[in-house]
Protein backbone atom coordinates (compact mmCIF):
# COMPACT_ATOMS: atom_id res chain seq x y z
CA UNK A 1 0.00 0.00 0.00
CA UNK A 2 0.58 3.71 0.01
CA UNK A 3 2.36 3.32 3.29
CA UNK A 4 4.87 0.37 2.54
CA UNK A 5 6.04 3.02 -0.35
CA UNK A 6 6.75 6.13 1.83
CA UNK A 7 8.49 3.25 4.08
CA UNK A 8 11.04 1.58 1.18
CA UNK A 9 14.36 1.71 2.07
CA UNK A 10 15.20 3.39 -1.22
CA UNK A 11 12.52 5.78 -1.27
CA UNK A 12 13.48 6.79 2.15
CA UNK A 13 17.09 6.73 1.20
CA UNK A 14 16.73 9.16 -1.70
CA UNK A 15 14.23 11.60 -0.25
CA UNK A 16 17.13 12.27 2.87
CA UNK A 17 19.97 12.24 0.73
CA UNK A 18 18.00 15.53 -1.05
CA UNK A 19 17.93 16.85 2.37
CA UNK A 20 21.61 16.44 2.88
CA UNK A 21 22.25 17.48 -0.50
CA UNK A 22 19.78 21.44 0.29
CA UNK A 23 22.11 21.29 4.00
CA UNK A 24 25.21 21.03 2.28
CA UNK A 25 24.65 23.54 -0.19
CA UNK A 26 23.48 26.27 1.93
CA UNK A 27 26.43 25.55 4.25
CA UNK A 28 28.48 25.93 1.37
CA UNK A 29 27.02 29.31 0.34
CA UNK A 30 27.09 31.00 3.96
CA UNK A 31 30.03 30.14 4.18
CA UNK A 32 31.52 31.58 1.38
CA UNK A 33 29.58 34.79 1.97
CA UNK A 34 31.09 34.76 5.54
CA UNK A 35 34.17 34.43 4.41
CA UNK A 36 33.78 37.11 1.94
CA UNK A 37 34.71 35.55 -1.13
CA UNK A 38 34.17 38.48 -3.90
CA UNK A 39 37.77 38.06 -5.94
CA UNK A 40 37.07 38.45 -9.89
CA UNK A 41 39.36 35.48 -10.48
CA UNK A 42 36.27 33.72 -8.35
CA UNK A 43 33.60 34.70 -11.07
CA UNK A 44 33.54 31.77 -13.36
CA UNK A 45 33.06 29.57 -10.31
CA UNK A 46 30.15 31.67 -8.86
CA UNK A 47 28.72 31.86 -11.82
CA UNK A 48 28.46 28.06 -12.35
CA UNK A 49 27.56 27.43 -8.85
CA UNK A 50 24.61 29.53 -9.02
CA UNK A 51 23.68 27.95 -12.34
CA UNK A 52 24.31 24.56 -10.72
CA UNK A 53 22.16 25.47 -7.13
CA UNK A 54 19.08 27.04 -10.27
CA UNK A 55 19.55 23.14 -11.99
CA UNK A 56 19.29 21.91 -8.54
CA UNK A 57 15.79 23.50 -7.99
CA UNK A 58 14.00 22.53 -11.22
CA UNK A 59 15.33 18.68 -10.47
CA UNK A 60 13.69 19.41 -7.12
CA UNK A 61 10.85 20.31 -8.46
CA UNK A 62 10.21 17.86 -11.02
CA UNK A 63 11.00 15.27 -8.25
CA UNK A 64 8.38 16.74 -5.85
CA UNK A 65 5.99 16.38 -8.32
CA UNK A 66 6.61 12.37 -8.96
CA UNK A 67 5.96 12.07 -5.15
CA UNK A 68 2.66 12.44 -5.60
CA UNK A 69 1.88 13.97 -2.42
CA UNK A 70 -0.71 16.63 -1.73
CA UNK A 71 1.48 19.17 -2.98
CA UNK A 72 1.98 17.66 -5.98
CA UNK A 73 -0.49 18.94 -7.75
CA UNK A 74 -0.87 22.41 -6.93
CA UNK A 75 2.83 22.74 -7.54
CA UNK A 76 2.65 21.10 -11.06
CA UNK A 77 -0.18 23.32 -11.81
CA UNK A 78 1.70 27.13 -10.20
CA UNK A 79 4.40 25.93 -12.68
CA UNK A 80 2.42 25.22 -15.44
CA UNK A 81 0.86 28.41 -14.50
CA UNK A 82 4.15 30.41 -14.94
CA UNK A 83 5.36 28.68 -18.04
CA UNK A 84 2.00 29.63 -19.84
CA UNK A 85 2.27 33.80 -18.33
CA UNK A 86 5.79 34.03 -19.84
CA UNK A 87 4.57 32.72 -23.01
CA UNK A 88 1.72 35.51 -22.38
CA UNK A 89 -1.17 33.29 -22.54
CA UNK A 90 -0.41 32.67 -26.43
CA UNK A 91 -1.42 28.92 -27.47
CA UNK A 92 -0.50 25.99 -24.92
CA UNK A 93 3.30 25.91 -24.82
CA UNK A 94 2.95 24.59 -21.21
CA UNK A 95 1.19 21.02 -23.01
CA UNK A 96 4.52 19.54 -24.10
CA UNK A 97 6.00 19.35 -20.74
CA UNK A 98 2.81 19.62 -18.21
CA UNK A 99 0.03 18.01 -20.65
CA UNK A 100 -3.37 19.53 -19.08
CA UNK A 101 -1.99 20.93 -15.83
CA UNK A 102 -2.61 17.82 -14.05
CA UNK A 103 -1.21 14.86 -13.01
CA UNK A 104 -1.68 11.80 -15.26
CA UNK A 105 0.52 9.25 -16.78
CA UNK A 106 1.36 11.20 -19.42
CA UNK A 107 2.62 14.21 -16.87
CA UNK A 108 4.50 11.65 -14.55
CA UNK A 109 6.33 10.13 -17.61
CA UNK A 110 7.62 13.17 -19.36
CA UNK A 111 8.64 14.19 -15.37
CA UNK A 112 9.91 11.52 -14.92
CA UNK A 113 12.60 12.00 -17.95
CA UNK A 114 13.18 15.59 -17.27
CA UNK A 115 14.07 14.52 -13.27
CA UNK A 116 16.59 11.84 -14.79
CA UNK A 117 18.16 14.14 -17.58
CA UNK A 118 18.17 17.03 -15.45
CA UNK A 119 19.89 14.71 -12.51
CA UNK A 120 22.52 13.67 -14.51
CA UNK A 121 23.51 17.42 -16.13
CA UNK A 122 23.53 19.14 -12.26
CA UNK A 123 25.93 16.09 -11.55
CA UNK A 124 28.01 17.32 -14.92
CA UNK A 125 28.15 21.42 -13.36
CA UNK A 126 28.76 20.57 -9.61
CA UNK A 127 31.93 18.67 -11.54
CA UNK A 128 32.78 21.62 -13.49
CA UNK A 129 32.14 24.00 -10.34
CA UNK A 130 34.69 22.21 -8.26
CA UNK A 131 37.25 22.54 -10.93
CA UNK A 132 36.34 26.22 -11.00
CA UNK A 133 36.23 26.64 -7.23
CA UNK A 134 40.12 25.51 -7.08
CA UNK A 135 41.47 25.98 -10.18
CA UNK A 136 40.20 28.93 -11.57
CA UNK A 137 42.17 30.93 -14.54
CA UNK A 138 39.31 32.04 -16.47
CA UNK A 139 39.21 35.38 -15.17
CA UNK A 140 42.87 36.95 -15.33
CA UNK A 141 43.30 39.70 -16.82
CA UNK A 142 46.75 38.70 -18.32
CA UNK A 143 47.58 35.52 -19.31
CA UNK A 144 50.72 34.81 -17.76
CA UNK A 145 51.71 31.74 -17.82
CA UNK A 146 48.50 30.46 -19.02
CA UNK A 147 50.01 26.88 -20.47
CA UNK A 148 50.89 25.91 -16.63
CA UNK A 149 47.74 26.73 -15.56
CA UNK A 150 46.18 24.89 -18.12
CA UNK A 151 48.15 21.93 -16.91
CA UNK A 152 46.86 22.37 -13.56
CA UNK A 153 43.18 22.62 -15.36
CA UNK A 154 43.72 18.84 -16.63
CA UNK A 155 45.31 18.09 -13.35
CA UNK A 156 42.46 18.51 -11.21
CA UNK A 157 39.46 17.53 -14.19
CA UNK A 158 41.67 14.03 -14.08
CA UNK A 159 41.61 14.09 -10.27
CA UNK A 160 37.65 14.79 -9.50
CA UNK A 161 36.93 12.36 -12.40
CA UNK A 162 39.07 9.89 -10.19
CA UNK A 163 37.93 10.67 -7.27
CA UNK A 164 34.53 10.71 -8.41
CA UNK A 165 34.50 7.50 -10.04
CA UNK A 166 36.32 5.62 -7.00
CA UNK A 167 34.11 7.05 -4.63
CA UNK A 168 31.04 5.76 -6.80
CA UNK A 169 32.54 2.31 -6.95
CA UNK A 170 33.05 1.95 -2.54
CA UNK A 171 29.28 3.34 -2.50
CA UNK A 172 28.26 0.80 -4.93
CA UNK A 173 29.89 -1.91 -3.33
CA UNK A 174 28.72 -0.55 0.11
CA UNK A 175 25.01 -0.60 -1.21
CA UNK A 176 25.57 -3.94 -2.81
CA UNK A 177 26.30 -5.45 0.53
CA UNK A 178 23.61 -3.57 2.25
CA UNK A 179 20.69 -4.09 0.21
CA UNK A 180 21.43 -7.43 -1.66
CA UNK A 181 17.84 -8.04 -3.38
CA UNK A 182 17.21 -4.43 -4.52
CA UNK A 183 13.30 -3.89 -5.61
CA UNK A 184 12.74 -1.02 -7.72
CA UNK A 185 9.38 1.24 -6.47
CA UNK A 186 6.18 -0.17 -8.03
CA UNK A 187 3.93 2.35 -9.35
CA UNK A 188 0.44 2.27 -7.97
CA UNK A 189 -2.64 3.86 -9.48
CA UNK A 190 -5.19 5.29 -7.17
CA UNK A 191 -8.31 6.69 -9.19
CA UNK A 192 -10.39 8.86 -7.53
CA UNK A 193 -13.69 9.62 -8.59
CA UNK A 194 -16.06 7.61 -10.88
CA UNK A 195 -14.07 5.64 -13.91
CA UNK A 196 -16.15 6.69 -16.79
CA UNK A 197 -15.59 10.04 -16.43
CA UNK A 198 -11.89 11.07 -16.76
CA UNK A 199 -12.00 14.35 -15.91
CA UNK A 200 -12.78 12.91 -12.18
CA UNK A 201 -9.88 10.23 -12.62
CA UNK A 202 -6.40 11.10 -11.02
CA UNK A 203 -3.62 9.34 -11.25
CA UNK A 204 -0.86 8.55 -8.28
CA UNK A 205 2.10 6.71 -8.31
CA UNK A 206 5.24 6.87 -6.52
Amino acid sequence: DIEDLYTDDFFWLHERGVDLIFIFSYFHLFRKLYLNVFDLETEASWKSGVFSFLIFQVVVFFGLVLCCTHLSEITLTIAANIFHTFFMFKGKAYWFLFTDKQLNTDTLIRLAYAHYVSAFYLSFLGLLHGVDIHYDWKNESFYDGLSSEMLWWDEALSNELTNFFVALVFITIAFFLLFEEPEALSYEIFMWGDIGLSTDVRFYGV
